[in-house]
């Protein structure tokens, strides 16, 4: 009795260590996603990278370690090692990754390249970097496989509850990464917690099982190496069908999890790292749950081929099944959001929907691991080697299902016909396995086969409509709102799917599910005076750049006849396209000869580009959908690639913040230059410019500039004929900005503050407005040069109209906010806008 409780000890400690160690992974893999991102952009060629290497690592790491763990006498020695090479990796990342870019750079920069043929060089040096973690990781479960499996007769149930225990941990590390630990204490912080529990599960394993790690000898319970199962022999011809079937079902899952990714992120309220979190968490707790539900069976179940053909159908039906649901659920699901409601009830209520619907085929998928190894790993002897090659089929099919779903399927076929692709490919591999199984009879086989067959079809008949957005698309419910008229132009790319609404008196550029530009004359007032705001205090700008194209009245707004030219960075393909039908809004700009596009992220484009600008303007989305571009590390590079007397100017919102966030937002800005100042546009919108120079607001430049037909054409259509009213938005200076966000953290890279907002409510913040409204116009700071002061006295007294115009609009916009929180709390019905 006490060498049982003596041995059970020991392997209660491995499968903490193996907990841990999946605890480690997913925060690695969040991390990385995050830090590529800055050398990206583009999220999914962010996504591409890191999940192509985290599962072709796992797959390269699964075969070379399996293989040697038949060949060395200790598991846990070569296990060790492998915990700690990782753990080593995480504590010097921060440096080998600078490294890593200062190393592709110089070679982009000397060969000219950019766009798509740039990414592709940073993708193979990325690639190759992020091999050496993955590959170590890659390694973990089949020696700890190894080590753990004695007998062929209980294999079955130790493959399945060590699976499960590293995708619980897994899904641990997920949750504490996306949920706690970077919000808490910042990315270097959140990696060196990782670091920390890959080597303490390497002294762990050190201490415990000392004698066995140092040991030459094999423990006394393992069988011989010849020992092998019969009861689910299989022929070669069957057992490579069944491993083709396996590698192409790791296909199907990650080509599910990127369409379920796309709609989701569509139809999600909260488009942010929270998001990402909850999609991974689902499905690695899906495949964790299966693998638990088939230890309890699996090793006293006959004929496995039939079980698995069963849920390789399953899987596909199921999953269309869910489509379907989604499809019939979601509008009902959109009408009953409410802005008034905790973040834990609206998006705790969204995020349960989307781990259900994922966690369904997920488990049903987590059961075909144990399945697949009880049939292959027939052999004691080369009990690492099988476990190794199906670790490596599994990774290599979900490295060719992440990629071929977001960069081909998806861009040719579209979001729900690659759906019932992937739907068709499962319900085919459970067909071939049961067409294939010569221990089933022909009329079995016959009726099987036709049931599958009949209810996919049924099923996919029953498909959706292809445009999936309009699934979920309550405005003609709102009685209220200017509802969609029509959709005169949809695209599904690589990068997004965009389109563009036409509504009753004005259309909007929406992305992925989220209005990002207007037509209307309020939006445009906000993204021409964003060209126009730098352009008015430069005495002499030639060149400017524009971060995100939206409806191009940025760019519009900056073709002037001092502006050389204006580079364009564009992340998302489907926004240009769209901008080049909206030609009778924006003039045509793209096709302007000074007008240069690039399809690449602003933030990469700065960071390569070796001459400089005068003029960098910024009218990205959301900072919560967008955070890289709105962090003090983006602004540091900003200031870097300005000329003497350069404007950076920035697009800010206090809206869908609450007002700690709009000051770390606020205060990136500020601390990145010596001069800032606030423009204030509307309540939803404020512009920040700064340089490292005074910015001179000179009045008589101004008022020359209005004189030009383009400019004053241009600012007649958002109602601002004089140019008194052009510098009445100019609101406070770097002090009064200071003095408001002293006591709050700046938003930078490493310590996201404004992306990890919980706030539900998209009106703007009242505290914030507040503030805005009690600090008086600094209009002395304007220069009036040498104008006689019964003028300026004049211009001064005109300007106090529209000055006190959006006070009045602040100090409605607050009370209006008030009123529908009251509203709502004594009601509990979400006011009318």
């Amino acid at each position: 009795m006490h060498n049982r409780i003596g041995n059970r000890i020991p392997e209660a400690v491995l499968f903490a260590v193996l907990f841990f160690s999946g605890v480690s992974a997913l925060i690695y893999q969040i991390i990385w996603i995050r830090k590529f991102g800055l050398v990206f952009g583009v999220d999914v060629f962010t996504m591409a990278t890191v999940l192509s290497a985290f599962m072709g690592g796992l797959a390269i790491g699964s075969l070379l370690f399996g293989r040697l763990s038949d060949r060395i006498k200790n598991p846990l020695s070569l296990f060790m090692l492998l915990e700690f090479g990782i753990g080593l990796f995480a504590i010097t990342f921060p440096y080998t990754f600078r490294g890593l870019i200062h190393l592709y750079t110089p070679l982009i920069q000397g060969s000219g390249l950019s766009g798509y043929s740039a990414q592709l060089i940073k993708f193979l040096f990325s690639f190759i970097y992020l091999l050496i973690p993955t590959t170590l990781m890659g390694g973990t479960l089949p020696v700890i496989f190894k080590f753990f499996i004695k007998r062929l007769n209980n294999l079955g149930w130790h493959v399945s509850n060590l699976f499960a225990v590293n995708n619980l941990g897994a899904v641990a590390g997920c949750f504490l990464a996306g949920f706690i630990l970077i919000k808490s204490f910042g990315i270097t912080a959140s990696l060196y917690i990782a670091a920390f529990l890959n080597l303490v599960n390497a002294l762990a394993v050190y201490f415990i099982f000392r004698r066995r790690v140092l040991s030459e000898k094999l423990p006394e319970e393992v069988s011989m190496p010849g020992e092998t199962e019969s009861a689910n022999k299989l022929s070669k011809p069957m057992l490579r069908l069944v491993l083709w079937v396996f590698a192409i079902e790791g296909f199907t899952t990650l080509a599910f999890e990127v369409i379920w990714t796309r709609i989701f992120i569509g139809f999600s309220y909260d488009k942010t790292t929270y998001f990402f979190s909850i999609i991974v968490l689902s499905v690695i707790f899906g495949l964790s749950a299966g693998s638990l539900i088939t230890s309890r069976w699996i090793d006293r179940r006959k004929n496995l081929v039939n079980l698995l053909a069963l849920l390789e159908i399953l899987t596909g039906l199921v999953s269309m099944a869910l489509l379907i649901l989604f499809s019939r659920i979601s509008l009902r699901l959109n009408l009953d959001r409410s802005v008034f409601e905790p973040w834990l009830k609206i998006i705790g209520k969204e995020y349960f929907v989307f781990f259900l619907f994922l966690v369904i085929p997920s488990t049903l998928t987590g059961m075909i691991y144990p399945i697949v190894s009880k049939l292959y790993a027939d052999n004691i002897g080369k009990l690492g080697n099988r476990m190794g090659v199906i670790g490596f089929l599994d990774n290599i099919g979900s490295v060719l299902g992440s990629f071929m779903a977001g960069f081909v399927m998806i861009p040719l076929f579209g979001v729900v016909r690659s759906f019932i692709l992937v739907v068709a490919l499962n319900v085919m591999l459970g067909v071939l396995l049961v067409a294939f199984n010569s221990q089933v009879t022909k009329r079995r086989k016959a009726v099987s086969l036709s049931l599958a067959i009949i209810a996919a079809f049924f099923l996919i008949v029953k498909a959706p409509a292809r445009k999936y957005f309009s699934w979920w698309d309550k405005s003609r419910y709102e009685l209220w709102s200017n509802f969609v008229q029509k959709v005169p132009f949809y695209y599904e790319g690589v990068d997004g799917t965009v389109t563009l609404r036409q509504y009753y008196n004005f259309i909007a550029l929406n992305i992925n599910g989220h209005n990002t530009a207007y037509t209307s004359v309020k939006d445009q007032i906000v993204n021409r005076m964003l060209g126009y705001i730098p352009y008015m205090v430069h005495p002499a700008p030639e060149r400017a750049l524009v971060i995100g194209f939206g409806l191009g009245f940025t760019v519009e707004s900056l073709i002037q006849p001092e502006i050389k030219s204006v580079d364009v960075a564009e992340i998302c393909t489907g926004v240009i396209k769209s901008g080049l039908t909206m030609n009778e809004w924006n003039d045509a700009v793209l096709r302007h000869p000074k007008v240069h596009t690039r399809l690449e992220d602003g933030r990469e484009l700065l960071f390569r580009a070796t001459d400089k600008y005068d003029i960098i303007t910024s009218n990205a989305v959301h900072p919560r959908l967008s955070n890289n571009i709105y962090t003090e590390d983006f602004y540091d590079l900003c200031r870097e690639k300005l000329n003497k007397g350069g404007i950076m100017c920035q697009w800010a919102t206090p809206n869908w913040l609450n007002e700690r966030e709009f000051k770390s937002q606020v205060k990136a800005f500020v601390n990145a230059f010596a001069y800032a100042q606030l423009w204030y546009i509307n309540e939803y919108t404020i512009i920040l410019i700064g340089s490292e120079d005074p910015i001179d607001i000179n009045y008589r430049l101004i008022s020359e500039r209005f004189r030009d037909a383009k400019v004053k054409s241009d600012l007649n259509k958002i109602r601002m004929a004089e140019p008194f009213e052009f510098v009445s938005q100019y609101s406070m200076d770097k002090n009064d900005l200071n003095e408001y966000c002293k006591e709050t953290p700046s938003n930078t890279d490493d310590f996201p503050v404004v992306e990890f907002s919980k706030t539900v409510n998209i009106a703007p913040d009242t505290s914030a407005l507040q503030f805005i409204f009690n600090t008086p116009d600094n209009y002395m700071k304007i220069n009036f040069g040498s104008l006689p002061s019964d003028s300026v006295n004049r211009i001064l007294q005109a300007m106090k109209t529209p000055s006190s115009n959006r006070k009045r609009m602040v100090q409605q916009t607050i009370e209006n906010v008030r009123h529908q929180v009251r509203e709502y709390k004594r009601t509990g019905k979400t006011p009318e806008a």
